[in-house]
């Protein structure tokens, strides 16, 4: 057997505070969802929470990202999912089994 390559991962950490009123922080409790003027990136990684197939997103270099204000129930993820492309200038592509949230120009 010939040499082994081995790789060396780094996983580095960016945490970030999010302002937003204590109530949003427990709304989970109650089975909703809070966003207030959330990106893609936090938009992808609360939604995923609620499904078995996560959520992607795309945000090119100098590409504008999104903010959406909304409150969801938990149980109407796929529908916050879907009807997304209207609320925002966010484009949803199915990739295999996940989907790929990237912001839009315009509305297409």
């Amino acid at each position: 057997m010939g040499p082994r390559l081995k790789v060396a991962t780094t996983l580095c950490l960016l945490s970030r505070r999010i302002q937003r009123p204590a109530a949003d922080a427990f709304s989970f409790e109650t089975g909703s969802i809070a966003f207030d003027q959330a990106g893609l990136e936090e938009i992808a990684e609360t939604l995923s929470r609620y499904r078995s197939v996560p959520l992607q997103y795309q945000l090119m270099p100098n590409e504008a990202d999104t903010s959406i204000t909304a409150i969801l129930k938990a149980g109407n993820v796929e529908h916050f999912i879907k009807d997304l492309p209207y609320l925002a200038p966010i484009k949803t592509e199915q990739q295999g089994l996940s989907i790929l949230l990237k912001p839009t120009q315009g509305k297409e």
